[in-house]
């Protein structure tokens, strides 16, 4: 018992003191797997005593005896950090605030990304996103709602263990981004339920929670970002899903996809207009708008307009920053905002027309001096700094302020010595360490310009979904694609635009999905006598619609795959969810060809299961089917890929998600009945 105990107090000193070391470095954490005690301390274990011979004997809880090696000097002892205030709650739990935090409050309903550092009381460890040795941590998502709880959990087993600890949610609530909590969380609030298993190899050594379910948890939570809209640490989800197959768990609300954000940097004249105007001209097909940093210099006062040579345009106060934080929310929220344009010959920013600025799929911001606040920075995807020589610079910015600022050489001259050169080796020159890419040479460097353009357009064209499921495709979005969905999706739209535009849109994903089918190398001879080494079509497909929706799918398919064979399945998609099969007539050789499954929408997914889990029974291999459709909800996606992991999935666009009435937001409405002209209407 004595080798226990010092067992115990050993471990929990060394908890105490890396928990604090890693609410410290969070913000810079990465992901880890936590490694028990034996690996990371040799250990001489003189006895292990099984749980039930302990019990036997002496009648207590089983444990492990061993004894460890300690230095010879005595620990320091840790001081407990200075409490804010403390307050107690209804259910029993107790809070001690220690860090206040800044920002607006964590609210229910919102979803939470938290460190955190669990044990009983008596100092028995039980979990940790932290690594309690190197402080590297795995932050959670947490939703602060009951309701969504269950849909985190399937996220990971470190989401599991919250979800069981129901006084979480009250801990976390009230609290500020940045801010740090102890919590009291007597055994009545949760974590005493009989059905719990011990915790599971992930977490560590194994223990079980039984043993010491009388025992208070304490938790010491840092939250580190609050937002009311569901997302996941590393990447975005359009909704969250269910575990069951049929329960839509997705609000209505618009959901504005993330614009992705350019910084530009570098010293004045170093070529940075010219990188950005290069990076537009390739993404052509993209939407992308240029925020200059120049446009949000402050108005200089009449005083300062007296003493106009005298005032530090490159220093950090002479940008409304503020004003620049704001116009970049709002395009990130997909509102558009009125941009000033700067006058250098008056030094004012009202003496041009306001410039309106669209909310973009790409937006680049440009600037001398915009890595110099972490605020701003923290809003980029991507950091590039332009490096040019300083003579080359001088030279560039002689040529341009005599021609558009209408300025002497000797102004220029006496400018750049006493406010500009000063200014890049203090404010600007310190911030090329932010930066993701270091241009050389600026916009004369056309090779890392277009890599910069290759990995924009890897990271716009790869949907959030498919960085989860690899079996998910979703083709790439153009303006001409966009364009038939605004048509289709448009209820003013008349029933023969509707099939004109849906036909298109229909072969794009059909030929799209034959391009995943399995191609033989063949060689032929050309009309000239040469040969080309080519492939050669797969021969055996065929496709199943699902009745009524996906035989509008059939037309394009036929007009690829000459003399294809298609086969039909009638789902029942009301009173039982659409799981009830009332119809299949299929080829009889259909398990040996490979099947393209057909049907325009992607829901709930409880017809796609249906329909695969009926071709899975006619010897179809799960790797041999191919699931078209046009738009897909991401629970049916979710549904699907989990269930079915080998089968491939090909749809033109990612909805937002479902309604109470099981209907795909924003949609196209009942596509069968709009096709078929067989609407109320």
């Amino acid at each position: 018992m004595a080798a226990s105990q010092f067992q115990t107090s050993f471990r929990s000193r060394c908890i105490f003191a890396s928990q604090r070391q890693c609410f410290k470095d969070s913000e810079h954490c990465k992901i880890a797997v936590p490694k028990s005690l034996d690996e990371r301390m040799p250990s001489l274990n003189v006895k292990k005593l099984l749980r039930r011979s302990v019990l036997q004997f002496v009648g207590l809880s089983p444990i492990f005896i061993s004894i460890r090696p300690v230095l010879s000097a005595p620990m320091q002892e840790m001081r407990e950090p200075d409490v804010i205030r403390t307050l107690k709650l209804d259910s029993g739990v107790r809070l001690q605030d220690v860090v206040e935090g800044e920002g607006p409050e964590a609210r229910e309903g919102d979803i939470v990304e938290i460190n955190y550092v669990c044990r009983r009381s008596n100092g028995y460890f039980v979990h940790s996103t932290v690594d309690q040795f190197s402080g590297e941590s795995a932050p959670v998502i947490l939703p602060l709602d009951d309701k969504q709880v269950m849909v985190f959990a399937s996220f990971g087993l470190k989401i599991e263990i919250l979800k069981i600890i129901e006084g979480l949610k009250e801990v976390l609530i009230g609290m500020k981004p940045g801010g740090k909590r102890r919590a009291l969380i007597p055994p009545s609030v949760g974590y005493i339920s009989e059905n719990l298993k011990p915790v599971p190899e992930e977490f560590g050594p194994k223990r079980s929670l039984m043993s010491h379910m009388k025992e208070p948890l304490i938790f010491e939570v840092q939250l580190l970002k609050a937002s009311s809209g569901v997302h996941y640490s590393g990447f975005h989800l359009e909704e969250p899903h269910t575990s069951e197959i049929g329960q839509p768990t997705t609000s209505i609300d618009e959901r504005v996809k993330q614009p992705f954000v350019i910084g530009v940097a570098g010293g004045a004249a170093s070529g940075k207009t010219t990188v950005c105007d290069l990076i537009i001209d390739q993404l052509h097909d993209q939407r992308v708008v240029l925020v200059n940093q120049d446009s949000f210099y402050h108005n200089l006062t009449p005083e300062e307009l007296t003493k106009v040579h005298e005032y530090n345009f490159d220093h950090p106060d002479a940008f409304d920053t503020e004003q620049l934080l704001c116009v970049m929310e709002k395009l990130k929220h997909g509102q558009a905002v009125d941009i000033p344009k700067y006058d250098f010959k008056s030094n004012k920013n009202d003496v041009f027309p306001l410039r309106r600025v669209n909310p973009s799929d790409v937006t680049i911001l440009e600037g001398i001096l915009i890595f110099h606040d972490p605020r701003v920075r923290d809003l980029m995807s991507m950091k590039i700094f332009v490096d040019t020589d300083a003579d080359v610079r001088l030279a560039r910015r002689i040529r341009r302020d005599t021609v558009e600022k209408n300025r002497d050489i000797a102004t220029i001259l006496d400018q750049y010595s006493k406010f500009v050169k000063p200014a890049f080796d203090d404010f600007i020159l310190p911030t090329k360490k932010y930066a993701d890419v270091i241009i050389p040479r600026g916009g004369d460097n056309h090779v890392a310009i277009d890599l910069i353009v290759q990995h924009i357009r890897t990271k716009l064209g790869q949907h959030d979904l498919c960085k989860i499921y690899p079996n998910l495709y979703v083709i790439q979005s153009t303006f001409q694609i966009r364009g038939m969905h605004t048509l289709i999706r448009d209820a003013q739209t008349t029933k023969h635009d509707f099939i004109f535009y849906a036909d298109r849109l229909i072969r794009l994903v059909v030929e799209h999905g034959l391009g995943h089918l399995p191609f033989t190398e063949k060689q032929v001879i050309t009309p000239t006598g040469s040969v080309y080494s080519g492939v050669d079509f797969c021969k055996r497909l065929c496709g199943v619609s699902v009745i009524r929706s996906g035989e509008s799918m059939e037309n394009a398919l036929r007009a690829c795959c000459k003399g294809i064979k298609i086969g039909k399945i009638l789902i029942h998609r009301e009173g039982d969810n659409g799981q009830q099969l009332i119809y299949e007539k299929l080829p009889e050789d259909i398990a040996q060809r490979h099947v393209l499954l057909l049907d325009p929408i992607l829901g709930t997914g409880n017809s796609a299961v249906q329909a695969i889990s009926l071709l899975l029974k006619k010897g179809v291999p799960e790797s041999n089917i191919l699931f078209l459709n046009l738009i897909s909800a991401p629970q049916g996606v979710h549904v699907v890929c989990k269930r079915f992991p080998r089968i491939k999935i090909v749809t033109s666009e990612i909805e937002i998600g479902l309604n109470d009435e099981y209907r795909v937001i924003p949609g196209m409405g009942e596509f069968g009945d709009r096709y078929f002209g067989t609407d109320d209407d």
